[in-house]
């Protein structure tokens, strides 16, 4: 009878146990999330640089937490919602396939519970997308009724340096590989408002317009809804072709990922960047930059509107 009580006296033990290691998880991710958010909005008005590796550090010291060893069963509805947000704050790079993992189990535990809300279910499609799991983005896209655009094709080319995301009209995206050694590259994005500023400024002003016409016009890493934003884009016979960065870590000659930005390449070397486009435009800043470019081009084969500039543009 001795051994009746014995593992009566255990199995509780291992209840009040499983009881505190939930309560102390769920602890320690309301103060990652608070973190997380002090961390964002205190680094908000810094270059993208800074906050990006400041988040991956933090991202670090929450794996180095055992965040990834947890019981997600045992864990309440606001814990896991706030792992999942966790995660989308800090796989920056979409490099992490383990934190996409762990917002996907985290996810399906809701999904079960019928608590998983819409902008965490997003949150996780996003991070399979942006780590290519779409194996398990389909799968996951299927269990919560969702819609995928159409995957990319050439799986095999995303890892290359200088690799992008090319839209074609009438065609699947593709992964493929433009080196951008000599010439103009825009970092953009159509969903950000100083990204269309340049855009229209472009279209509005011939000068602007006959540099970046010839420009390479290319988004960061995209998410689910600018990828499809990118797809409708190259169905319009006059808008932008855009491509996207395959790996933002693939374009090592990129300074960071902030939009927009101009910047002039002859070599491979980055010798002219604009950073920025407020509402009143940044054309003095622009011009001089292009006439810095030209002059560094003198006697090879410049664009043609480096002899087309306006006096005194460098």
């Amino acid at each position: 009878m001795h051994w009746y009580w014995r593992w009566l006296g255990f199995g509780l033990w291992l209840g009040v146990a499983g009881a505190v290691q939930a309560e102390d998880a769920a602890s320690r991710i309301a103060a990652a999330k608070t973190l997380v958010e002090a961390q964002s909005e205190a680094l908000s008005g810094q270059p993208d640089p800074e906050r990006d590796r400041a988040l991956q550090s933090l991202y670090r010291e929450l794996r180095a937490d055992q965040l990834h060893a947890l019981d997600l069963d045992a864990l309440d509805e606001a814990s896991l919602q706030a792992l999942i947000e966790i995660v989308g704050h800090t796989n920056l790079f979409c490099s992490v396939e383990e934190a996409a993992d762990l917002a996907l189990q985290a996810a399906q535990v809701l999904q079960s519970r019928q608590q998983l809300k819409d902008l965490s279910a997003t949150r996780v499609l996003n991070q399979l997308f942006c780590t290519d799991q779409y194996a398990k983005l389909q799968e996951f896209a299927a269990l919560i009724g969702r819609q995928l655009p159409a995957l990319p094709e050439g799986m095999a080319e995303r890892n290359d340096q200088f690799g992008v995301l090319r839209f074609t009209a009438g065609e699947t995206p593709r992964y493929t590989r433009e080196p951008l050694q000599n010439g103009v590259l825009v970092i953009a994005n159509p969903h950000c408002s100083f990204s269309r500023a340049l855009l229209q400024a472009s279209s509005a002003d011939p000068e602007i317009g006959a540099v970046l016409a010839q420009a390479m016009w290319l988004t960061p890493r995209p998410n689910l809804a600018l990828y499809q934003a990118l797809i409708d884009a190259a169905e319009r016979p006059d808008g932008v072709r855009y491509r996207a960065a395959s790996r933002m870590a693939a374009w090592p000659n990129v300074p960071d990922w902030a939009t927009p930005q101009v910047l002039f390449f002859h070599d491979g070397a980055l010798l002219a960047r604009i950073s920025g486009w407020p509402k009143e435009g940044r054309k003095p800043e622009l011009m001089q930059a292009v006439g810095a470019y030209c002059t560094a081009l003198e006697g090879t084969n410049a664009p043609s509107w480096c002899a087309n500039r306006p006096a005194g543009g460098g």
